[in-house]
């Protein structure tokens, strides 16, 4: 009888510590997991801020490839012009048709080139992608430290906030109210030449980069 109270004793006294073990299990890593959650969430959005950066830089690489093909074909067409005015004169009566209608178009080209956004662009480009590749720079450096985990989550979001606030400041004294229609072009080969660059120097091979 006495043996089986022990046994009973030592059963109960045993249920007991258990659950008092796992309240304080409980209270003392429960904030210790939600900091690290935090911590993570703030790795996450740098990491997704690094992925936007890298292909904004891309992006605005190939638009500028874009602009100074359709600045350079511009300029052709204004050089043809006048020289057309002058070559035209021996060839009129053969082909004058089509002299006339290749010196208008040279000299609608001319007229209108000041009013064409292509070199307000690449005057733009010229100075935020240098920009944009300095960020870059620094970024990458941030990441690494993130990475391993030299930067607590309140250091990530003034990290994070001041490259945000940078890069703002960039596109609006550059870009601002510059005409910049969607390339669909660019975005394709700015979304590849990331991803090549990540899975290149990184090993991921897709990146979510839904920031909310």
């Amino acid at each position: 009888m006495l043996f089986l109270l022990g046994d009973q004793f030592v059963d109960r006294f045993g249920e007991a510590m258990f659950r008092l073990f796992c309240a304080t299990q409980f209270l003392f890593t429960t904030p210790y997991c939600g900091k690290m959650k935090l911590v993570v969430e703030m790795r996450d959005k740098f990491w997704r801020m690094f992925y936007e950066m890298k292909y904004r830089e891309r992006y605005y690489w190939h638009y500028q490839i874009r602009s100074k093909r359709i600045n350079g074909l511009v300029s052709a067409i204004c050089m043809i012009a006048s020289a057309s005015s002058i070559a035209a004169w021996g060839i009129w009566s053969q082909y004058p048709v089509v002299w006339a209608v290749i010196i208008a178009i040279s000299q609608v080209f001319s007229v209108t080139k000041p009013l064409h956004p292509q070199a307000d662009q690449l005057v733009a480009f010229k100075f935020i992608i240098p920009a944009i590749s300095d960020m870059l720079v620094r970024i990458e450096y941030d990441w690494e430290q993130i990475d391993s985990e030299k930067y607590s989550d309140d250091e990530i979001k003034s990290i994070l906030r001041n490259y945000k606030n940078e890069y703002n400041a960039l596109e609006n004294t550059y870009i601002g109210d510059l005409y910049l229609p969607a390339s669909q072009k660019c975005v394709k080969l700015a979304e590849k030449e990331c991803k090549d660059y990540f899975y290149l120097y990184y090993d991921v091979k897709e990146v979510d980069n839904n920031v909310k």
